[in-house]
């Protein structure tokens, strides 16, 4: 407890520290054009006291802070979730804050007011009288103290209530409350004061710029309760960090006051040339206000951009110039506190990480981050798009749901919305409802910003019902009804097998770079952005669960690492994590080439570079719920492909004979600042580095478009082995690398194995008397025969969580997805000596994994290695064998589970199967692990090891 309370203090007096610093640096710079004067804080962070109306007990907290920080509440003794990481201790309801505040006499006769920037519905008594109550989810709570507070000594109570009574259902479905993310707590957060202010003062500013007329829309509103007369505001803004060579002129107007509140209007020209704000040249101003009126004088500030983002037929466009979005959902996950932090300099590092990887954008699922968010992207030149805190169904007939639409999404517009990173703002997350309600809000909320685009929601419907009027940008994962079980209305390549055949593009269609979403966006007249594209499984990194030192506890791994380590697998943990992190990076690549390549595509938003720690654990993140890499692929080889200008090559498919010529287009997706005319190089390596072919190509593309194509055909006759070859692809003068893997096999017939060799596909006991007596055969079983004791072929790792989507599938009565994550094996095994691999999946598997049935192995002897093992999900963790070998007796086995004939259909499977028959026969055919005829009849007979699987819930209402 000492411990602790030294932790209390030393932030307390760290946190007077730095406010007394930034106050400091806040004058300083607001000396340079007006003296600092009208306004004072006082802080109120530090030391509260905390009571519950159920508990006598009383004690002292430091606020800003959680009650799951402190450790106050109910204590979670439930170890055994596995939906979402766990609290530490839970509280629903009232608590009370009390602090006694000495009002100084600087104060007097200056109006009052308390400032609480984020909390859950709030009510402030001072000295025992209610003042009022205030139930903003996602904006400060600031309440008028001037009648009830004077110089001296007075107790301050402010009760928190987070109970669910206080918002429609569906605020607590969003990731502002969610158990999933950010977590229900209790608590006050970010800055918390007194402000005294002089009277006149300027209540709010909101600042509209319009670059096309030079000039920014100042909108003020100011409270008076001094007297009638005629005020005078000089506005003057200057170029943050740029001296006064960025100052504009300064303006000067008088205007008449009455009592009251009253809203004025003011045009602020911003000279001939001034600087403008987008992703390529992040310029902020910021805009000094003075109010002056019979000797009082009120001071304030706002930081603004001059920036137009706007829509020009499917494209979005920043100050005129075509862009892409390059996307990433942001779902509120932040495991050391439970909730987003409040200062600009985590902020920085949290969207930094994001833009080191290629994003320019970033959609809040159903929640707006605090102030210091939209600081740190303003300076990164991040585009936001901010979100009500809702997920649930909106009509206008629900007068509670439409009241909090009006007044949460006039709030958040009001105290965000002047920041540039501001462009984007939607209703919530895939909503049902009626479009007329839906429409009313927004049409509200253009009134407040004509300046920012909106949506009616993200994936409202799951994109069924196709675009709505009254929107400016359409958010979908399809444009409309699927039609035929096609994938021509869909805008992202992957699905769970409850929403499309076969889970969708990637892993039903032949894989090829020629794909696209050009049929889907056709008869939209909006800019679409693909939602929650990706969503690939990797298997848990169970080192990063020492790295849960807050207030949420990973449990869930615990888990989950128990459960593989029952099934005699825990030492292949790592090797699964990596096995399938590598796959899941390969297939977001192929993700997001699929929008590059569209033509007038808007952009998209992935499904995560984060993990997402909910909704049954959906471990989805190249980067773990830290932000931290996982070592699977860094940010300078995913922003390869993911940047606003990538090197593209198109071809037909990976895999080829050395009878072909190698055909493949180059293009250049160019959504930088200007127009291309660069040369695009390129070279072909073969598998030792050797560059076999190179050239250079000059492109020419216009800004905001895909270029012209450059077609390049190279034969393939002087290969003679299988290799696989490295198509590298770099813009001279550009940082623009990209590449491609193709392999390449002779054009031939699979090798035959004599009939000795070859087990019938249905084993009988004469084939099982031969292996015993020492007989070397190759298997291909009957899938038939084995449908029991197998699982599907499934390219793509699973989508999301199989638990949440194995409920899902089964309450639709439609197909359950194999759930497998990748393949696992080792490059060097003998096996692979004429069929190149890597060790794990990659695209030349594809057919191969298409026409087979992996084999549960659960009762096989613990030393049964497969070669070819497939990485099972969390929840199931079988053990899986595409391909394996087994002795019997003093005979050898070797089982492929993929269909012979199919193998046949395509190079990479006759040169598989070539390499199993060479195999078979080979001296390093040696198995270690040997049964006896009757425990082999046993891996086909006996029970398998199927795990109690339980339902995970999802808000989204499936049909």
């Amino acid at each position: 407890m000492k411990t602790k309370s030294r932790y209390f203090f030393s932030n307390y007096c760290s946190d007077v520290l730095w406010l007394i610093r930034m106050m400091s640096v806040y004058f300083l710079l607001w000396g340079t054009i007006f003296p600092a004067m009208g306004r004072e804080l006082l802080p109120l962070d530090g030391l509260w006291e905390l009571s519950l109306p159920f508990k006598q007990e009383k004690v002292a907290v430091v606020l800003p802070g959680t009650m799951d920080e402190w450790g106050k509440g109910n204590v979670n003794n439930n170890r055994q979730e596995t939906k979402h990481l766990s609290r530490a201790v839970t509280y629903e309801g009232e608590a009370l804050y009390r602090k006694e505040v000495n009002v100084p006499e600087t104060f007097k006769g200056k109006r009052l007011f308390l400032h609480v920037e984020r909390t859950k519905k709030t009510t402030v008594f001072v000295d025992g009288k209610k003042i009022g109550s205030c139930d903003n989810v996602q904006t400060p709570h600031r309440y008028d103290l001037t009648e009830f507070l004077f110089p001296g000594k007075h107790t301050l109570t402010i009760s928190v209530d987070n109970s669910r009574r206080h918002y429609p259902a569906g605020v607590f479905n969003s990731h502002a409350f969610t158990e999933h993310t950010q977590t229900n707590w209790n608590g006050m957060l970010g800055k918390i004061f007194l402000e005294a202010v002089s009277d006149p003062f300027v209540e709010s500013v909101k600042l509209v710029p319009e670059p096309e007329k030079k000039s920014v829309t100042v909108c003020l509103t100011i409270r008076n309760s001094y007297k009638p007369e005629t005020a005078r505001i000089t506005l003057e803004a200057a170029l943050q960090n740029n001296g006064n060579k960025g100052r504009v002129e300064r303006k000067v107007i008088e205007v008449p006051l009455k009592l009251g509140d009253q809203h004025v209007k003011l045009n602020y020209p911003m000279g001939e040339e001034p600087e403008l704000w987008s992703e390529f040249s992040p310029n902020l101003y910021k805009m000094h206000i003075k109010l002056e009126l019979a000797g009082k004088v009120d001071t304030t500030s706002k930081v603004f951009g001059m920036r137009c983002f706007a829509v020009q037929g499917t494209n979005f466009t920043i100050n005129g110039k075509k862009i892409f979005l390059r996307g990433r959902h942001d779902a509120c996950v932040f495991p050391l506190t439970g909730y987003p932090p409040m200062d600009k300099k985590a902020w920085l590092r949290h969207l930094g990480i994001a833009a080191a990887y290629g994003f320019n954008y970033v959609r809040f699922h159903s929640w707006t981050p605090p102030e210091a968010a939209f600081e740190a992207a303003d300076e990164l030149g991040m585009y936001l798009q901010p979100e009500i805190p809702f997920w649930g169904a909106i009509h206008e007939s629900q007068k509670n749901v439409m009241d909090f639409f009006f007044r949460e999404g006039r709030a958040i517009l009001e105290a965000y919305a002047s920041h540039p990173s501001f462009v984007m703002f939607a209703l919530g997350n895939e909503l049902p409802g009626t479009d007329p309600a839906m429409r009313t809000i927004v049409d509200s909320y253009r009134k407040v910003r004509p300046d920012v685009l909106y949506s009616f929601g993200s994936n409202n419907y799951l994109g069924r019902e196709g675009w709505k009027k009254g929107e400016d940008f359409l958010t979908t994962c399809r444009v409309g009804a699927d039609r035929h079980s096609g994938y021509d209305n869909h805008v992202r390549s992957s699905f769970a097998f409850a929403d499309a055949r076969d889970g969708g593009i990637l892993n039903a269609c032949l894989p090829s770079t020629r794909t696209s979403y050009e049929k889907a966006i056709r008869d939209c007249p909006l800019p679409v952005i693909g939602h929650e594209t990706g969503q690939f499984q990797i298997y848990p990194d169970f080192r990063e669960i020492s790295k849960y030192t807050g207030v949420l506890k990973p449990w869930n791994l615990e888990i989950f690492k128990k459960r593989l380590q029952e099934r005699g697998m825990g030492k292949q943990a790592d090797a699964f994590h990596q096995a399938s992190g590598v796959w899941a990076a390969r297939c977001y690549k192929a993700d997001i080439e699929m929008a590059l390549r569209t033509p007038g595509f808007g952009g998209f938003q992935m499904l995560d570079i984060q993990d997402f720690p909910g909704q049954g654990t959906a471990l989805v993140g190249l980067l773990d719920a830290f932000m931290d890499s996982k070592g699977i692929m860094e940010a300078k080889d995913f922003s390869s492909f993911c940047q606003a200008v990538v090197p593209l090559a198109l071809f037909d498919k990976y895999t080829w004979t050395n009878t072909e010529n190698l055909s493949f287009d180059l293009q250049v997706a160019n959504y930088g600042s200007s127009d291309l005319c660069a040369p695009l190089q390129w070279r072909l390596e073969d598998s030792s580095g050797k560059v076999l072919h190179k050239g250079s190509k000059m492109l020419h593309g216009r800004q905001g478009e895909l270029s012209e194509t450059s077609k390049i055909s190279i034969p393939l006759s002087g290969i003679k082995v299988p290799d696989r070859l490295k198509l590298v692809l770099w813009m001279k003068g550009k940082d623009s690398v990209n590449t491609y893997d193709f392999w390449i096999y002779p054009d031939q017939e699979p090798q035959e194995l004599p009939v000795a060799f070859l087990a019938p596909r249905k084993l009988t006991g004469k084939t099982l008397r031969q292996l015993n007596e020492g007989a070397s055969m190759l298997w291909f079983p009957n899938h038939q025969d084995i449908a029991l004791r197998s699982v599907g072929g499934l390219v793509t790792p699973d989508y999301w969580n199989f638990a949440m989507f194995k409920g899902i599938s089964e309450s639709l009565r439609r197909p359950v997805s194999p759930g497998t994550l990748s393949l696992l094996m080792d490059p060097e095994h003998p096996l692979f000596k004429n069929f190149p691999t890597d060790a794990q999946t990659n695209w030349q598997w594809w057919s191969v994994i298409k026409s087979s049935r992996p084999l549960i192995l659960d009762l096989a002897p613990s030393d049964l290695n497969p070669i070819v093992q497939v990485v099972d999900n969390m929840e199931r963790n079988h053990k899986l064998g595409l391909i394996f070998e087994m002795g019997i007796g003093k005979g050898k086995l070797l089982v492929c589970m993929a269909d012979p004939e199919a193998l046949r259909k395509t190079p990479e499977g006759r040169q598989l199967y070539s390499s199993l028959v060479s195999y078979v026969q080979s001296r390093d055919f040696n198995p270690k692990m040997i049964c006896s005829p009757e425990e082999f009849k046993a891996l086909f007979s006996g029970n398998t090891l199927s795990p109690n699987i339980k339902n995970v819930d999802n808000v989204t209402d499936y049909k």
